[in-house]
């Protein structure tokens, strides 16, 4: 698999193996994570945490350059998140963890905060529809101030699409 700014994938397989996350306890400023940078939104595509699941997971993982050029792929705080808890191998954490910040785009939530991510779940709702993630929402309202695509395995963000402006494409589409 190509590598992209230091950014590796194929070792950091074993996903929800191992002892679990916390081996040292505290990490020195060298392994602080960088600041969240600038992208240009015109063809990138968000991969959500179901996506990274695949990705990282040990047995047949999925190829994601396949699926979407490297180039085009940013990232938000909550798949950060999300991706990085489920690691029970430090080794692995601390390898997916640098791939994960060496992405390009990172992006944060809103100003607003939770705002953005609320408002579209009691949107959902509302309209009848059974959300199973908030933090799918969060994600969601990501996407939609940047005008970004989800690539997702969840089908959250199908039900978020229909009554929002949220672009999405799912890796088990035909």
């Amino acid at each position: 698999m190509p590598k992209r700014a230091g950014f590796s994938i194929s070792v950091a397989q074993g996903y929800g193996k191992g002892p679990g996350p916390h081996a040292s306890g505290r990490r020195s400023r060298a392994q602080a994570p960088a600041k969240i940078t600038p992208f240009a939104a015109c063809l990138m595509t968000l991969v959500d945490t179901s996506v990274w699941i695949a990705v990282f997971r040990a047995h047949r993982p999925l190829d994601l350059e396949r699926v979407v050029p490297f180039d085009e792929v940013v990232t938000c705080l909550p798949v950060i998140q999300e991706v990085l808890q489920g690691f029970r191998d430090n080794r692995a954490f601390h390898h997916a963890r640098e791939a994960m910040l060496s992405l390009p785009g990172r992006i944060a939530p809103a100003r607003g905060g939770i705002h953005p991510g609320r408002d579209l779940y009691r949107l959902a709702r509302r309209a009848g529809l059974n959300i199973r993630s908030s933090v799918d929402c969060l994600i969601a309202a990501c996407a939609i101030r940047k005008d970004l695509e989800i690539l997702h395995s969840d089908r959250d963000y199908a039900s978020l699409a229909r009554v929002s402006s949220l672009r999405e494409r799912s890796v088990n589409a035909k």
